[in-house]
């Protein structure tokens, strides 16, 4: 199996429970924050769904700009977020199986301006970007507390409530 269908594998298997993730969101509570610095949960929940396609759009760009997520926008409704990560899942189903075992091996950079900030192979930056999108899922935050009547399985206090 090469890098690329080892980690579209692992991709395939959670993107069902992101996409589940992101349809218990309130729609009602788009805008809620929990402290006026934080992203509100409508604008995490639209950067989840674009983790997984701008993950694989980013490791195409060698190097690669960091990205900056300070202007991340308000969605304006549940369907504009779900949309979002079906287009993003169409990215990975049609861009990650044309990556070959020699440029997944490749020393991939991502810079900051003019200062490199990170050089590793292609293949661990396209599976870090796919684990920080997992750490937002399951991670105890925000978005939690707004589905934590409704979430089955989470640790802690939040796994007790059903």
């Amino acid at each position: 199996m090469s890098f690329a269908q080892s980690i579209f594998a692992e991709f395939e298997a959670q993107a069902p429970i992101t996409r589940r993730y992101l349809e218990r969101l309130p729609e009602d509570r788009l805008t809620w924050k929990p402290h006026e610095k934080s992203m509100s949960a409508g604008q995490l929940a639209l950067h989840i769904a674009r983790v997984p396609g701008g993950a694989v759009r980013f490791v195409q760009q060698n190097p690669a700009q960091a990205p900056d997520f300070r202007n991340v926008p308000q969605p304006s409704s549940l369907r504009e977020i779900l949309n979002t990560f079906e287009g993003s899942i169409t990215t990975v189903r049609t861009q990650l199986p044309l990556f070959d075992d020699a440029s997944m091996e490749e020393t991939w950079r991502m810079v900051q301006g003019d200062t490199e900030v990170l050089a590793i192979p292609r293949a661990q930056g396209t599976v870090l970007a796919g684990h920080h999108a997992q750490s937002l899922v399951s991670a105890p935050g925000p978005v939690q507390r707004l589905l934590a009547p409704t979430q089955r399985g989470s640790a802690g206090k939040l796994g007790t409530q059903r």
